[in-house]
C-alpha cells in the first residue's frame, strides 16, 4: 500500500515504520522497512522508544493508514462494507491499547464495558465500517430504508 509518500507491503508495517521515523529511531525504522513480514516489523516496533509526540498522533497515523487501505485494497474495503455486527473488536491478549485485552473466548463471552483495553482499533475499524455502509447508500438510494414510527398525540 502506498501512504506517506512510501510503498508497504502491509498496513503494520507502515504504522511501524512512521512510529520509528517520529521517534527518531532510524536505525530500527530501517529494519522494520527491510522486514519480511508484518509480524517481523510489529516485533522490531515494539523495541522503539516512543515520544509523547508519537503518543498523542499514533491515533491518527492509524486512521489514515486504515483510511488509506480502504481506497486502495477492495477486498478490504469490502470485508468492512459487509460486516453485519454492530461492533468491531481487535482481540488481542497483548495489546493494551489497540486490542480487547482478552483472548477469543474471553473476548466473545465478556460484556464490552468489562473489557480490560481500549479497543481502539476495533473502534476505529467499526467507524470505518459505518462509513462505508453509509457512502453505499448514499451512491444507491434504493439500499435506503424508511423507518416510520406511530406516535398518538393527546
Amino acid at each position: 500500500m502506498k501512504i506517506f509518500g512510501a510503498i508497504y507491503p502491509s498496513a503494520e508495517q507502515a504504522f511501524q515504520h512512521v512510529k520509528a521515523m517520529r521517534s527518531a529511531d532510524l536505525n530500527k525504522a530501517e529494519s522494520i522497512s527491510n522486514a519480511e513480514t508484518a509480524l517481523d516489523a510489529k516485533r522490531i516496533g515494539n523495541q522503539v522508544l516512543v515520544s509523547d509526540a508519537w503518543l498523542d498522533s499514533r491515533d491518527e497515523v492509524m486512521r489514515e493508514i486504515l483510511e488509506s487501505k480502504i481506497k486502495q485494497c477492495e477486498e478490504f474495503r469490502d470485508g468492512l462494507g459487509k460486516i453485519k455486527k454492530t461492533n468491531i473488536l481487535a482481540e488481542a491478549t497483548w495489546d493494551t491499547y489497540w486490542g480487547t485485552g482478552l483472548n477469543n473466548v474471553g473476548t466473545i463471552h465478556t460484556v464490552m464495558q468489562r473489557w480490560t483495553c481500549q479497543n481502539k482499533l476495533g473502534r476505529m475499524l467499526d467507524n470505518l465500517a459505518r462509513q462505508i455502509k453509509f457512502e453505499a447508500t448514499e451512491r444507491n438510494p434504493s439500499q435506503q430504508h424508511i423507518y416510520v414510527r406511530k406516535v398518538n398525540i393527546q
